[in-house]
């Protein structure tokens, strides 16, 4: 009796909590490389992108930081460009090229690194930084 009388209590919470989970808007992941991810959901007309990245002070664990922004006046394409842009026989040596930004709610600032590996692009936020070499920025944008 017991047991019914819970399933009677819980049974319209949880057809409540199926509902939400089948309006969760599907995520498209567009690239991901081990320590980024870019994806995106779409609901109604609305695109909202994701970029999530474990900074460098976590790199070991698991612990992501996201920036979010939407899809209009073709942020994802002007993102990819700036990224790219330090990778130019122009810039990939100069140490003073940055570029600061806004990107949805968070302030970005792009540094040009140079490590033994060869060059990378910082990304700072106030969140944290992460470093992408040439290739993983494509990989990133499925390029």
């Amino acid at each position: 009796m017991l047991k019914l009388l819970v399933l009677l209590t819980l049974s319209p919470l949880l057809s409540h909590a199926q509902q939400e989970l089948d309006s969760l808007p599907e995520t498209t992941y567009i690239g991901r490389v081990h320590k980024a991810e870019l994806y995106y959901t779409v609901k109604g007309t609305d695109t909202t992108y994701r970029l999530r990245y474990i900074p460098l002070a976590h790199l070991g664990g698991r612990f992501y930081k996201t920036i979010e922004f939407s899809s209009v006046d073709n942020t994802l394409q002007k993102l990819y460009a700036i990224l790219k842009s330090f990778f130019t026989d122009e810039h990939k040596r100069s140490k003073k090229y940055l570029v600061s930004f806004d990107l949805g709610n968070s302030h970005v600032t792009a540094y040009n690194q140079k490590n033994i590996g060869g060059n990378q692009v910082k990304l700072w936020t106030n969140q944290g930084e992460v470093y992408l070499d040439e290739r993983q920025v494509d990989k990133l944008f499925g390029k």
